[in-house]
């Protein structure tokens, strides 16, 4: 037993759980479910409000958060490649921010836009994009963003999609291209979309939010975190009966809420608290553990921002630029250099209450990473977590607070475990608890 190790994690500002309920977990250190890529978790950025190259602050907190896969909105506008979104700005460097992150061991999704909104490419616009910002290892390109939105079907996406690989296999041999962009989880719309493109697709790609259309509560939207791994799993079944079984999935948009005015009495402002933290977490572990990438968004987007947004909604006058809670959802897996980013593979654990979560992997660390979630808004959680497989080493714990939502996570304190090691402690309601691994030499 590790009797210091439950001290450390039971340690909050919160009440603490009953004694007498115990949730158990398993964590098989021996057993990979999956292997993923270290670049599979990141953001969008929105091009709005600050960016790396015009924000020192903006680029520190990007850079410091540690995740690796950022997707950007570009356009062929006005004879220069630039953002391509809606109201964004129109003399963004889009090529000098694409390098910025690739120096920082980025990957980029290059999502091509067109000309006067996200869906009216033009012939010869992609081509362009692309010999501006080029073709390597970390760049990805996809088809027009949410075709939807535009009065746009899956054939109208195909079709433009099809003229995007022309170009881009013009330029260079075995271009490929991501797609269908969707705005939501149509599985037909997919399905279709693959197989059309066939051995041109780079990847399939989507978006889902929690909420938008109208407002749920929190109990529901937390429920329906495991749908996005579900998701995946069926998106890798229909690829698997075109051929295309290999080609990475990606939610390349998801957020707890698509809008802050989404029916939520006063506007969503759980985006400003710990729930979206957990939201996030629990979201981007069910993700990863079924081998997908996922991408909150955005970089800067008022309350759905990673970052703060100056001149926007901020109901606790937080600086530029700082984290948002999303932030915090994202550095449990990605450490912020807090503690070691996950590495290439998905651990095998088991729970025994539906509102506690565990995610493990190894960490680039040469150790291991068990990230904990308590989806509860009201019971703190007492949990002994099972490390089978695991040698003698020691650990660090860290745990977020709903008192202090923008704050990274408190380190709770360290110690040493035993081979075969049982850790109890105390998971506070609404939190996520990261307890990092290091075995001994």
């Amino acid at each position: 037993m590790l009797a210091c190790v439950a001290a450390v994690i039971a340690l909050s500002s919160t009440t603490q759980a009953a004694a007498d309920v115990v949730v158990n977990i398993r964590v098989d250190l021996s057993s990979v479910v999956r292997t993923v890529e270290p670049s599979a978790l990141g953001f969008g950025s929105s091009t709005y409000g600050a960016n790396p190259l015009d924000s020192t602050a903006q680029a520190f907190a990007e850079q410091q958060l540690d995740a690796r896969y950022v997707r950007l909105p570009v356009g062929w506008r006005n004879g220069r490649v630039t953002s391509s979104a809606a109201g964004g700005p129109t003399d963004l460097d889009i090529p000098a921010l694409t390098r910025l992150y690739t120096s920082w061991g980025y990957r980029v999704l290059v999502v091509i836009g067109g000309r006067t909104n996200d869906f009216d490419v033009q012939p010869g616009d992609a081509a362009n994009i692309i010999r501006a910002i080029g073709t390597g290892a970390n760049i990805d390109y996809s088809a027009p963003n949410e075709p939807g939105n535009q009065h746009k079907t899956v054939h109208d996406e195909i079709r433009v999609a099809r003229m995007i690989v022309a170009e881009g296999k013009a330029i260079t041999p075995g271009f490929r291209v991501w797609g269908p962009v969707w705005s939501y989880y149509d599985r037909a719309a997919l399905r279709t979309f693959a197989a059309a493109l066939g051995q041109d697709l780079a990847g399939i790609d989507y978006h889902h939010y929690a909420m938008g259309g109208t407002s749920l509560t929190t109990a529901q939207a937390l429920s329906e975190t495991p749908r996005y791994g579900t998701e995946i799993r069926e998106i890798r079944a229909d690829l698997k009966s075109v051929g295309l079984g290999d080609r990475p999935i990606n939610v390349d948009e998801l957020n707890f809420s698509w809008r802050y005015k989404d029916g939520t009495p006063g506007g969503n402002n759980r985006f400003f608290t710990t729930v979206t933290t957990v939201w996030v977490a629990s979201t981007l572990g069910h993700i990863l553990t079924a081998g997908g990438r996922g991408l909150v968004y955005a970089s800067q987007n008022g309350p759905l921002g990673v970052m703060v947004e100056a001149g926007q909604v901020n109901p606790d006058n937080r600086s530029a630029s700082s984290p948002m809670p999303a932030y915090w959802g994202i550095a449990a897996f990605t450490g912020n250099h807090k503690w070691p980013h996950y590495k290439d593979a998905v651990l095998k654990t088991s729970d025994s209450d539906p509102l506690i979560e565990a995610f493990a992997t190894n960490n680039e660390a040469g150790g291991y990473t068990v990230v904990l979630v308590n989806k509860s808004e009201r019971a703190d959680k007492a949990v002994s977590v099972s490390l089978d497989g695991a040698g003698p080493g020691t650990y660090t714990a860290y745990q977020t607070r709903s008192t202090n939502p923008y704050d990274p996570p408190a380190k709770m304190g360290t110690g040493a475990y035993k081979t075969g090691a049982s850790v109890r402690g105390n998971l506070p309601k609404m939190s996520v608890t990261i307890v990092v691994l290091k075995p001994a030499l």
